[in-house]
């Protein structure tokens, strides 16, 4: 019997010795990589395997190692015989802006080639752990990609506590172009501040005219230009150029900026470009702290912002912007409520009524809803009889919950639950956790304001 253990542990340990070779052999370890795009260049330095770079673009200068390597493509085509002169046992590109001709030529001589996506910011960051696993470098790509969505979190976190102003970005001229959908500068607007006044081109960096541009009415421009349209004297001629639009707010009120597009490239740097967009966009975000610090009770008058459109809860002191929560409001989140089962959160100015401990959604802060406002309207209208605004107007002065059950309906709340969509009636949702802070932050009385 104990042969018969021995034997059967060597057969253990050899099947997984033959298990963990075969993994390794389904992984090639590549030691000559060609890299066909700066960013990708960027990325693979960045993994730890810079070393195993042999041949870049002549786009690519960061970092400064690279521009010592031998130049074997410019940004779209590729140069064959130089990249074959290297040896290359791997040739990652990108699946926009490349030579597909030149790229199949490789194919066809027996080069692995392969080819990642980088239109938007989150196909960026699955393409950074693609490659990471493609050159045995998965923990370092995870972890790079851990750290930009910290970071892009932060962003978010930043930007809804900031009004967004309608941006133009624009990226050549003559004629001029502009970033319209499914590109890195329309998903940033999420991260600065912005809506992209281009949005609703299907195009990604369409042909704009001067119509569409005085249409659009941006409030800012962020000129994006590069290589020899990014001279100091094209750009004075370029402002001079954009002078003659005076009735756009961007021109008027002289909101026109120049951003280095270079910084925009879809590496794990990436991040820190759009911080310096945002406090471009948004001077004032710089006095706003990246990383919360513990909350200190109790707050010195505190309020509380719901922004109903981008979803989001503002906890202040004072003026100090504390924290920027998600939230998920009724299933019918457009406009403001008016009467019992319409699913919609209310609108205007509440204050808290009522903190319930023993909710059934973790924690809630019941609002005085309906107010003295919404129970005047609703008086007005015939909606509610004399009784029921008599109530109202009592509720008001004595601080306390108005009636719950006329038409207006009731018990809106803020509570726990979750902000994965919006589910509930009418109330404001939050994660446990965080309503959780809010209700240790603020008490029976606090103002709260709920904006469209």
């Amino acid at each position: 019997m104990k042969r018969w253990k021995l034997s059967f542990s060597w057969l253990v340990l050899f099947l997984s010795l033959l298990l963990s070779f075969s993994s390794q052999a389904q992984t090639p370890n590549y030691s000559r990589i060609i890299s066909l795009k700066p960013n990708i260049t960027e990325i693979l330095f960045a993994l730890g395997a810079g070393d195993r770079v042999v041949g870049v673009t002549t786009w690519c200068t960061r970092p400064e190692a690279a521009k010592k390597l031998p130049k074997v493509a410019d940004y779209i085509q590729v140069f064959p015989e130089a990249a074959l002169e290297l040896r290359p046992d791997l040739i990652i590109g990108s699946t926009e802006n490349s030579s597909q001709k030149e790229v199949y030529f490789l194919m066809d001589r027996g080069k692995t080639v392969k080819l990642f996506p980088f239109s938007t910011i989150s196909e960026t960051m699955q393409s950074i752990e693609a490659i990471g696993a493609l050159v045995g470098k998965s923990n370092e790509a995870e972890k790079l990609t851990s750290e930009m969505r910290t970071q892009l979190k932060q962003l978010q976190n930043l930007s809804s506590a900031l009004s967004k102003k309608r941006v133009l970005f624009v990226v050549g001229y003559q004629p001029l172009i502009v970033a319209g959908s499914s590109n890195f500068f329309d998903e940033a607007g999420g991260y600065v501040g912005a809506d992209n006044v281009a949005h609703e081109s299907r195009m990604k960096y369409p042909t704009y005219t001067t119509e569409l541009m005085i249409q659009a009415q941006p409030e800012v421009i962020v000129d994006l230009a590069m290589g020899s349209e990014n001279s100091e004297s094209k750009r004075s001629e370029r402002l001079e150029w954009w002078s003659q639009f005076a009735s756009v707010p961007a021109v008027k009120n002289h909101q026109i900026y120049f951003f280095d597009i270079e910084k925009m490239r879809a590496v794990p740097t990436l991040p820190a470009a759009l911080r310096e967009l945002l406090q471009l966009l948004h001077p004032e975000a710089a006095s706003i702290s990246q990383t919360p610090q513990p909350l200190k009770f109790p707050l010195k008058a505190p309020r509380l912002v719901v922004k109903k459109q981008e979803r989001r809860l503002l906890l202040y002191s004072e003026q100090a912007l504390l924290r920027s929560y998600p939230i998920a409001l009724g299933f019918q989140p457009n406009g403001t409520k008016t009467q019992q089962g319409d699913g919609k959160t209310p609108e205007g100015l509440y204050r808290i009524a009522v903190k319930n401990e023993a909710s059934k959604f973790h924690l809630s802060l019941g609002l005085n809803y309906p107010n003295l406002e919404d129970g005047r309207k609703a008086w007005e209208q015939g909606q509610i009889d004399q009784g029921q605004w008599q109530a109202i107007q009592v509720a008001d002065a004595r601080s306390s919950l108005p009636p719950q059950n006329t038409a207006l309906g009731g018990e809106i709340f803020i509570h726990g639950g979750g902000t994965s969509r919006d589910w509930t009636w009418g109330c404001i949702a939050m994660s446990n956790e965080d309503v959780e802070e809010v209700f240790k932050a603020v008490s029976v009385g606090t103002p709260v304001v709920i904006a469209p």
